[in-house]
């Protein structure tokens, strides 16, 4: 009776022996077939993330450097023509457009993150200052200084009755606050191009990485609305009343600040959906379809 107690039992220890080998064979057999799937799909997300952001790199810097010299000047954040400046003067004032113009006033003054250019078919001219904004009685001078005195009188004089001073200070100090910003997501272009190479798909790297790209993300659009609010703040004194028409116009170095800052957030996967939805509920509401109604 003991042995075949002995016997029975021996037996089903083998049974599980048995089984659990042919339990770990098959762990192993199955696991040299998800691990590929896994690095595989891990390779396109740092793929994805790093061709973005050296794409956003390349714009960032490119913006950045705008109107620093005379080669750069087609990378402005926006411009003005001195004609349009000219126009709106006469009409605030109730002088004649004719009076306000010059041959030796450029055809357009471009402003970017690095200076103010004015541009002629003939020649143009840049000045190197980072955080520039536009100021119109400088640039006026500029232009006019020694070669029109007559049309610099007018402009001056017709500056002093409409322009509001304030208005031109708030532009600088906006315009300054953009280039911090500017500086501020260079520099953190540095852990986050690092970060991509630590992606394994666990929600420590999606908690450590989601926050760094969208604070990045939302410092370049921060340096895009400041520069728009600067341009809009120096010509302010120019708009209709109700406040159309506005006279500057946005250039390359604007568009590839955004563009940077959407390559930003749509680098990681799970942010890309987030604005996705976000975008599209925002065009739903504007469309009205959202409305109580």
């Amino acid at each position: 009776m003991e042995t075949n107690r002995t016997t029975t039992h021996t037996t089903w220890v083998r049974v599980i022996a048995v089984f659990k080998a042919d339990d770990g064979e098959h762990v192993e057999r199955q696991r040299p077939q998800q691990e590929p799937r896994r690095d595989s799909w891990r390779g396109y997300r740092i793929a994805w993330a790093v061709i973005g952001l050296l794409i956003g790199i390349v714009l960032s810097m490119s913006s950045a450097v705008g109107c620093a010299s005379t080669p750069t000047n087609n990378l402005h954040l926006y411009s003005l023509r001195p004609v349009d400046v000219g126009a709106h003067l006469a009409r605030m004032t109730g002088g004649v457009a004719s009076n306000f113009q010059s041959s030796h006033l450029p055809t357009e003054w471009r402003v970017g993150f690095s200076g103010v250019c004015a541009v002629s078919p003939s020649a143009s001219h840049c000045s190197y200052k980072f955080g520039a904004a536009m100021d119109l009685q400088h640039l006026a001078s500029a232009a006019l200084q020694g070669k029109d005195t007559a049309v610099l009188d007018r402009w001056k004089g017709a500056l002093a009755k409409v322009q509001n001073r304030h208005d031109a200070t708030k532009s600088k100090q906006m315009a300054g606050a953009a280039a911090a910003f500017l500086i501020f997501a260079l520099l953190l272009y540095l852990p986050v191009a690092v970060v991509p190479a630590f992606d394994n798909g666990s929600t420590t790297y999606n908690v450590v990485c989601i926050p760094i790209f969208v604070v990045h993300g939302f410092l370049l659009g921060a340096a895009a609305l400041l520069q728009m609010g600067a341009a809009h703040a120096a010509t302010r004194f120019l708009t209709h009343p109700e406040g159309t028409d506005y006279p500057y116009s946005y250039g390359q170095g604007y568009a590839m600040v955004w563009a940077a800052a959407a390559l930003t957030w749509v680098a990681i996967p799970v942010i890309m959906v987030i604005v996705f939805v976000t975008v599209a509920a925002a065009l739903a509401c504007i469309f009205g379809m959202c409305s109580d109604d």
